[in-house]
This record gives structure tokens, C-alpha cells and sequence, in this order.
């Protein structure tokens, strides 16, 4: 038997024994029922897969080898079910594709895929004309598989709570490493036109090794996960885990045609299209602007808030408590501030207690302003009595908005000025902060102004408390120096009044030797008690 047959009796026999652990164990109610349903199908399916692939190995008949690529397609299905299941586990699956998440496109795509795959196997057994066309879109089809079930794996991974993810460990760190597996496969045979027959023959035992981790994740816990919700952030990265994959699937697709049409320039263009595309996922995926509208764009589309308040509020207060120095601080909160709205800059204004301007006190990649701000400027007056955030793009447009506001010369001069965010103590207005503007449009709405408000009277808490810590400590310098004036003084005045005497009865027993031998010990007395003056 070839090595192709043990592989495929290997992982036929391991999910197996497999499935008839997960019989063995009790059953669990509502959706996580349905998780471990999904869960036997896939594993029963796999186990056939394996089965059908040794029956091929031994007999050569096509009628394994269609149930064999049949197989695969559905216990890729049926992954996709229990992941589905576990990122929405609720009983009501109908009301959970009303709500304004990713999960149901990814839904979709999982049953889109799962159905063109069986359509393809179908077209290319039952049409022999049709048969090479349907082969090039199993095999894009095959390639596509593994990039959802990772995205979906990740997706149910970073939701996971802390203690379900101990038990989701062992279960994502196997199927990672089959669907891996597979991606290297198919994606070679897309790019190249054949399927690598050695890596091929090892499918199915790299498969089996991955049981033993799926065995430990059920003997863990029976409930799989708990409470998983979907995030912006996890949605972001599945995003563009999933926008990477989806390119590479296209460019992929290209390079085969580029090849096929191609003639003797096949082989050389299609592999300078492979570098173009490497090269051109990592500048996307490096560029701050691309991010940036990825991001805006599930948040408007798919979110019903645009922020996850929670991380945004985390990581505000761990920028500006990582600095202890006042401009170290100043520069954290306008990095803070600046990230929330992929602002790539921006310089924080700040007025010390007595003074009547505002003053430039830190930036960050915006230039240097030496100009100064009135306290009593109509711009810091709309800012006291309102507390809005004044957005220099809407002044321009709908200058009857801010009343009788107006903007000084530094300001209208200011390279890329987009939001002026003011820093709130209770009634006062100690700064304001100058955002550049965004790296992609970003609607400024009542969500922006409010989160702003909030994180600017956050931050204006932060700088008013270094400016009483740094007054307080320049109290105490003061005192400190108070005191060793005091000290000095005494001890200068005694100094002082003993010379006096001395010079004083000088005049009268200057030729008395014994005075003298006085005067000398005096002033030899004097000088040690300065030089121990001048010590402390």
C-alpha cells in the first residue's frame, strides 16, 4: 500500500476513535447541542473522507475518488457550522441575522462556498466538457475553504472569554494548523496548475495529528465556550484577515489564466505577478490609511456604535498614565486623543494658573507655534460656555453654527488644523488640544463630539493634577529653601554680632594683651563656624 493509503487509513481510523469518544460524553442543551453536532458531523465526515481516500489508494476507482472530494467539501461545511454556531450562541438563530454584525455574511459565505464546491464536484463528474472549467473552480474553491474557517477560528478565538479559552486552545491551535495546511496546498496548486503530489500523499496524516488536541478541547469542558460577542476590534482583524485571503484567492485566479493564455511568456509573467502580490498585500496591510477606512467602514456598516468604548477608554488611560513628566503627559494626550479619530498629529495648548494666554506646551509631527492665545478670546469663550468641539471644516462651511466666534491668525495659518478639543476642568478651560486631519473621511458626529468631551475632561483631569503636583512641589522648594535661609541667617547674625563686639572694645584695649589673644581666638572661632556653615 502506498503512503497515500496509510495516510488516509491513519486519519480515518484516528476520528474514528474520535467520534466515538464525543458519543461517549453527555450531551449539553440548546446551541451548544447544535456546537456539538456540528462538531460529530465533521468528525464523522473526516473519518469517512478517510476511508474513501484508502479505497481509492487500493482500488483506483474514480467513485472513491469523487466521494472522497465530496467528503472533504463537507466536513469543511460542517466546521463551518460549529464555529458559526459558536460565535452566535443563541437559541434564536433567525433574530441573530436581523442584527447589524459580520456573523451572517460570514454565514453566507461559509454555505455560498460549501454549495459552489458540491456544484463544481457535480458539473466536472456529470459533464465532461464542462469537467476542466469545473476542476479550476474546485480548486479555487478548495483554496477559499481554509481562509474563512481561519477567519472564522479567529473570530471565535478572540471573543472567547478568559476562561473559555483555556478549553479553546488545544481545538484552535489543531485546526489551525489543518486548515494551514490545506491553504499551502491549494493555493500551490492555483498558482502552479498541479497539485503537489508529496504533500498531497501527507494530507490526511497531518490530519490525524491534530486529533489528539481536538480530544483534549472536549475533555476540558463540555460547553465548549461561553458568552462570545462579536467586538469591532475582532471584527477588524477578521476583516482583513479575510480581505488578504479574498486577494490573494483573486491574484491567484489571475496568475492561473496569465499562465494558461500566456504561451511562452506563462511561466516567467506568472511569476512575477506572485512577487507583485506579496509585495502588494504588505503595503496595504503597512499602510495607515487603508487601515484607517477599513476601519471606519465595518464601524459604519455593520456596528451599531462606531467605538468599542471599553478598549477605547482602556487604552486613553494607559497613554496617559505610561508618563510621569508634564511633557511627556502632554504628547500622550495628543496621542490619545489623536487615535481615536486616525489623526496622524496634532499640539495641546495650555495656560498656567495666573497667566491670562494660552501657550503652545507640546506636539506631536505638527510644527511649532510661538504665537499665543487670550483667555479672553471669542474662541476660548465659545469653548468655556459651550464645552463643543469646534470642527474647523463645518466653521468654514457653517460659520452661523459657532455664533460670533472667530479664529485667530496662528490658527487659520496652522498646517492640516482639523478639531479643536477643549480640556475641561469643571468651568475652566485650562487647553485645548489642535487635531490634524484624519487619514481617511471620517464623519464627525455626536458619537466623535461626545467621546471627545469625555476623553478631553479625562485628560484635562490628568494635566491639571501634574500642574498642582508641580506647584506643590515648587511650594515645598520654597519652603525647604525658607528654612536653610533661616538656618544661615541665625547663624551669620551670631558670627556677625560677635565681630561687632570684638571691633567694638577694639578701640579701647588694642594695646591689653590678653584682648588680643581673645581677638585672635574670635575670629579664629568665627572662621571654623563659617567653614562649617559653608559644609552644611
Amino acid at each position: 500500500m502506498s503512503l497515500a493509503g496509510w495516510s488516509q487509513a491513519l486519519v480515518g481510523f484516528v476520528y474514528a476513535v474520535l467520534a466515538l469518544r464525543l458519543l461517549m460524553q453527555g450531551r449539553a442543551s440548546g446551541a451548544r447541542d447544535l456546537a456539538r453536532g456540528f462538531a460529530l458531523a465533521a468528525i464523522v465526515l473526516s473519518s469517512l473522507w478517510g476511508w474513501s481516500g484508502l479505497g481509492f489508494s487500493l482500488t483506483g476507482q474514480l467513485q472513491w475518488l469523487l466521494s472522497r472530494r465530496v467528503l472533504d467539501v463537507l466536513r469543511y461545511g460542517a466546521w463551518f457550522g460549529f464555529m458559526l454556531v459558536l460565535l452566535r450562541p443563541v437559541p434564536d438563530l433567525t433574530k441573530s441575522l436581523n442584527r447589524r454584525h459580520g456573523v451572517p455574511w460570514l454565514m453566507l459565505v461559509a454555505i455560498g462556498l460549501t454549495g459552489l464546491g458540491l456544484v463544481s464536484l457535480w458539473l466536472s463528474a456529470a459533464d465532461v466538457k464542462l469537467s476542466e472549467d469545473a476542476s479550476r473552480t474546485s480548486l479555487l474553491v478548495s483554496m477559499a475553504m481554509p481562509v474563512v474557517a481561519l477567519v472564522l477560528l479567529e473570530q471565535v478565538f478572540r471573543n472567547a472569554t478568559d476562561d473559555s479559552r483555556w478549553n479553546l486552545k488545544p481545538l484552535s491551535l489543531g485546526l489551525t494548523g489543518a486548515f494551514l495546511f490545506d491553504l499551502y496546498l491549494f493555493s500551490q496548486a492555483v498558482m502552479f496548475n498541479r497539485i503537489d503530489a508529496d504533500v498531497l500523499n501527507i494530507r490526511g496524516a497531518v490530519h490525524a495529528l491534530v486529533a489528539p488536541l481536538l480530544m483534549l478541547s472536549m475533555s476540558r469542558r463540555s460547553d465548549w465556550v461561553s458568552n462570545i460577542r462579536l467586538s469591532p476590534k475582532a471584527a477588524f482583524h477578521s476583516a482583513t484577515l479575510l480581505i488578504a485571503g479574498v486577494y490573494l484567492m483573486f491574484m491567484s485566479a489571475v496568475g492561473y489564466y496569465v499562465r494558461y493564455f500566456g504561451g511562452e511568456w506563462g511561466p516567467a509573467l506568472q511569476v512575477g505577478l506572485v512577487f507583485f502580490t506579496l509585495i502588494s498585500v504588505m503595503v496595504l496591510a503597512m499602510s495607515g490609511a487603508v487601515r484607517a477606512s477599513l476601519r471606519v467602514f465595518l464601524s459604519k456598516h455593520f456596528f451599531r456604535y462606531r467605538y468599542d468604548y471599553r478598549e477605547e477608554w482602556l487604552k486613553f488611560t494607559h497613554a496617559l498614565s505610561s508618563q510621569d513628566s508634564p511633557q511627556g503627559t502632554g504628547e500622550q494626550v495628543i496621542r490619545g486623543l489623536a487615535d481615536m479619530l486616525e489623526s496622524p498629529g496634532g499640539c495641546l495648548w495650555l495656560r498656567v494658573k495666573g497667566e491670562p494666554n494660552f501657550s503652545q506646551a507640546a506636539r506631536w509631527n505638527m510644527p511649532e507655534v510661538h504665537a499665543r492665545e487670550d483667555a479672553s478670546s471669542s474662541m476660548c469663550t465659545f469653548m468655556t460656555t459651550s464645552g463643543w468641539v469646534v470642527n474647523l471644516e463645518e466653521y468654514r462651511s457653517f460659520v452661523r453654527r459657532y455664533g460670533q466666534m472667530t479664529l485667530a491668525v496662528w490658527l487659520q495659518e496652522l498646517p492640516h488644523a482639523w478639531l479643536v478639543v477643549p480640556l475641561m476642568v469643571g468651568p475652566d478651560l485650562i487647553g485645548f488640544v489642535v487635531l490634524a486631519s484624519a487619514r481617511t473621511n471620517i464623519d464627525v458626529n455626536w458619537e466623535v463630539n461626545d467621546l471627545l468631551k469625555t476623553a478631553g475632561q479625562q485628560a484635562a483631569s490628568y494635566l491639571a493634577q501634574m500642574q498642582a503636583t508641580e506647584a506643590l512641589l515648587e511650594a515645598r522648594k520654597f519652603d525647604a529653601f525658607n528654612k536653610m535661609s533661616a538656618f544661615v541667617v541665625h547663624d551669620l547674625k551670631n558670627i556677625i554680632t560677635q565681630l561687632s563686639l570684638m571691633m567694638k572694645n577694639a578701640k579701647r584695649l588694642s594695646g591689653n594683651p590678653e584682648f588680643q589673644q581673645d581677638m585672635l581666638l574670635t575670629v579664629e572661632n568665627s572662621l571654623e563656624r563659617m567653614r562649617q556653615l559653608m559644609l552644611q
